[in-house]
């Protein structure tokens, strides 16, 4: 048996998976790459299976009289085209099983950690690891493009209210576009710029619509030829 130790502490950047599933494109990421790092992925995608002490005994049943005559019905009982996958069988020591038992229960505990109490219930009775993960996964890529659909849209809608205070108004936008961010959402900076210019009182948005297109700021400009936007968020709330 190895020596190895692996603790069941997975790092403090893994988000906790959110039961909307809105951070799960970010969660999905580090998680995995946290549980790449402790080498026991394979529990996860099924690519390190339970070994086993012995091959499983198989019982085969002799032809019939009536279906051993039958050319064309024996073809298509040995036709395997809709055969299910083969599960992969590894022969092990009692040490190694016991050993694979214990990185089961390891990896078990690094997943219950961080899934929602409703998910972990659901996916609890799944006989391994790997087939809780499966059942995540499939859960989570619906739920995650949906709700990660949604608060773009809210994002690219927002509008300062009327009469409302425009500097904390676009405090808040930069604010609210770095948490999409952090959570996976990405909001290229065509989109951006559009929610800024549309958000804005009129006054406000053509001084914006000037700013990105003077031609005389060039010392603000990057090498793509276009102005920050965050500091273009700070040139109209000086204004």
């Amino acid at each position: 048996m190895s020596t190895t130790v692996i603790n069941d502490v997975v790092p403090a950047n893994v988000p906790e998976l959110e039961q909307s599933g809105v951070n799960w494109a970010i969660f999905q990421l580090r998680f995995q790459t946290a549980i790449r790092g402790k080498g026991l992925w394979g529990h996860f995608d099924g690519s390190t299976p339970k070994p086993m002490l012995e091959l499983p005994s198989v019982t085969v049943f002799p032809l019939s009289a009536s279906s051993s005559g039958s050319g064309s019905r024996a073809k298509t009982s040995l036709d395997s085209s809709n055969a299910s996958p083969i599960t992969p069988i590894l022969l092990g020591t009692t040490g190694e099983i016991l050993e694979w038992e214990c990185y089961e229960n390891i990896a078990h505990s690094l997943l219950a950690q961080w899934l929602p109490n409703s998910m972990l219930i659901v996916v609890d009775s799944q006989p391994t690891v790997a087939k809780m993960w499966e059942a995540v996964v499939k859960e989570y890529t619906y739920k995650g493009a949906f709700s990660q659909t949604r608060m773009c849209q809210a994002f690219l809608s927002t509008h300062c209210p009327r009469g409302g205070d425009v500097c904390n108004f676009l405090a808040d936008l930069h604010v609210h576009h770095a948490k999409l961010d952090a959570v996976g959402i990405s909001i290229n900076d065509d989109d951006y710029q559009s929610t800024i210019l549309q958000s804005l009182p009129l006054s406000l948005s053509n001084f914006a619509s000037i700013q990105l297109s003077a031609a005389h700021l060039t010392v603000t400009f990057g090498s793509s030829g276009t102005i920050d936007l965050d500091l273009l968020i700070i040139m109209v709330s000086d204004k």
